[in-house]
């Protein structure tokens, strides 16, 4: 039996990845179940599970043995649990201690996190990366980066898998005139996705851009920063009528947004523009501390 276990269904990276491999494993005939600490239990599968906690609740642990215990009564083979992400990955390795015939699995979807950052905790994760028989690692970057930080007895149990997709086939479409090509990129405003160079470079030629809402340096460098040159949004009102007009209208007059764009293009600093990011976080976290300060 093949187990999964991650902190919920919702999400677009490794929650989906979990969501097809389970797809996969059952067309190949392998027994299979996901199990997901959090989460609405509407439109899953009947080998799709919810624990129903918080995944920063440790109670996480007692339902896990529960649930590998359980398994091992129905399968008479050797377990074999894969954990994504940091709670699972956490839960999952303390949760299995004395548990025989199984074998651990964990994915790393990332080149660093703030764990990395506290002192001395290497020593504390490298037991807890000790409990797996193999890490995957979703890029060669990846890897090196948790090499360097596991040590190098354990990055032999390291395995680099790149990051797969789904295979689409190629619809026939006339070749374009007099217009460039237009792209979408998809991911979190997270500064290693280096989306602030797509958004400069697509400003720099006029492009105007459409973005969530969020605390991310892209979203306040597009709305805050000068004219705004951009649609935002809620991931809410993606599916609203209003959401889709608005698209359809920023794509059909975009040219409107071309001088606005190239002049905030041209006015980026890091003190310009980042500065005044920086200096407005550290009001907001100002005010916060005073008002924590009177309330006691």
């Amino acid at each position: 039996m093949i187990l999964n276990v991650i902190s919920s269904p919702k999400g677009g990276g490794a929650e989906l990845l979990v969501r097809e491999l389970l797809k996969i494993y059952t067309a190949h005939g392998f027994e299979s179940q996901a199990i997901y600490l959090s989460g609405n239990l509407a439109n899953l599968e009947k080998n799709e599970h919810v624990i129903g906690l918080n995944p920063k609740n440790l109670l996480n642990i007692i339902c896990i043995r529960k649930i590998l215990k359980l398994c091992f009564d129905e399968s008479q083979t050797v377990l074999i649990v894969h954990a994504h992400l940091t709670w699972p990955f956490f839960y999952l390795a303390l949760a299995s201690l004395g548990l025989k015939r199984i074998k651990l699995i964990y994915t790393e979807h990332n080149t660093t996190n703030k764990r990395r950052k506290i002192p001395r905790f290497w020593l504390v994760e490298r037991l807890i990366y000790a409990r797996y028989s193999k890490v995957i690692c979703i890029s060669q970057g990846v890897h090196d980066s948790l090499a360097r930080w596991v040590g190098s007895q354990l990055s032999r149990r390291l395995v680099t898998i790149p990051n797969g997709s789904r295979i689409y086939s190629v619809p026939e479409r006339l070749p374009l005139k007099n217009r460039r090509p237009r792209l979408i990129s998809v991911g979190s405003l997270t500064a290693k996705k280096n989306f602030a160079t797509a958004v400069l470079e697509a400003h720099a030629r006029g492009v105007p851009a459409i973005s969530t809402r969020s605390a991310g340096y892209c979203a306040e460098f597009l709305t805050n920063v000068d004219s705004i040159t951009r649609l935002a949004f809620d991931p809410l009102e993606v599916a609203s009528d209003d959401f889709i007009q608005s698209v359809l209208k920023l794509i059909e007059h975009h040219e409107d947004y071309r001088a606005h764009c190239i002049e905030k293009a041209s006015l980026f600093s890091e003190e310009r523009v980042l500065g005044d990011i920086c200096r407005g976080i550290q009001s907001l976290l100002t005010n916060a501390n005073t008002q924590q300060a009177n309330q006691r």
